[in-house]
């Protein structure tokens, strides 16, 4: 089988759920104990997770407030229903989950102290508009704070340079994230944050093999390409991928580049 069954419904990350931070490195747990750590957040606060996934950011930011309030808001319902699963496995741990849209959140105007989204910015349609659906919900004062990454995993990393060359030679289309690292400044300024700091970070990717690359590659946002192409596409694309992949039991290894982003939400 060349990858997993593809289900028909829902969003890619509806399918990508199951498997989502569960296999290869955990970057989404990382950069999510990160944030929250740089961002300071103090006991008894309330933080809101904005596109929360299967909770990585939410529950540390849970274990920063104590007996404050943890929200995770998420439009796939799969992966909150990973994220309710993880919280309540966690003794003590104060955390609810809500099926939210982030350009729209139905929560009430400066009703939280912080604001947290790990790697979702750029998978939505608007991200300006949920730049600015954070800074409403946020209270004068309250700081918001951000991962983001505007490319993939092979993108500057010499070691993967043939990986572009074989998605072009297969005609497959490589989305342009819609909210490049060089615009937070300008993008948290149009929104009526303060930007206080901002922090470019690299997490090494180690993989027992060309095995569990495949498996992670299809366990997050790139799952959408893989989907995109067709049954040749896909397995013309793994057998030349494998090619150049170290075999034997040899680790195969990468890089995934982010930018912490943190910013304040000044009186009016």
């Amino acid at each position: 089988m060349d990858g997993p069954e593809r289900t028909p419904g829902g969003s890619v990350f509806d399918r990508a759920a199951p498997t989502y931070g569960t296999v290869g490195p955990d970057v989404f747990s990382y950069f999510g104990r990160r944030l929250v750590d740089r961002m300071g957040i103090t006991k008894n606060g309330r933080v809101l997770d904005v596109a929360c996934g299967t909770g990585a950011a939410l529950l540390s930011a849970a274990e920063a407030v104590g007996a404050g309030l943890a929200v995770g808001a998420d439009l796939s319902e799969p992966m909150l229903r990973r994220a309710r699963g993880a919280a309540d496995a966690r003794v003590g741990l104060r955390a609810i989950v809500a099926c939210m849209d982030a350009q729209q959140l139905a929560v009430r105007t400066e009703s939280f102290d912080a604001v947290v989204s790990t790697f979702a910015l750029g998978s939505l349609p608007d991200p300006q508009s949920a730049l600015a659906e954070c800074r409403r919900v946020t209270r004068p004062r309250g700081r918001l704070g951000l991962v983001v990454s505007d490319r993939w995993w092979w993108e500057g990393d010499d070691r993967w340079g043939w990986h572009g060359d074989l998605l072009e030679s297969l005609g497959v289309r490589i989305r342009v994230d819609p909210f490049p690292s060089t615009d937070i400044s300008s993008a948290l300024a149009l929104s009526g944050w303060e930007l206080r700091d901002l922090r470019a970070e690299s997490f090494p990717l180690v993989f027992s093999g060309a095995d569990e690359w495949w498996a992670w590659a299809w366990s997050h946002g790139y799952r959408q390409i893989l989907e995109s192409m067709g049954a040749d596409q896909i397995q013309r694309y793994r057998q030349e991928a494998f090619g150049h992949l170290p075999q034997n039991g040899q680790p195969v290894l990468g890089r995934l580049e982010a930018t912490l982003a943190l910013a304040v939400r000044p009186y009016p």
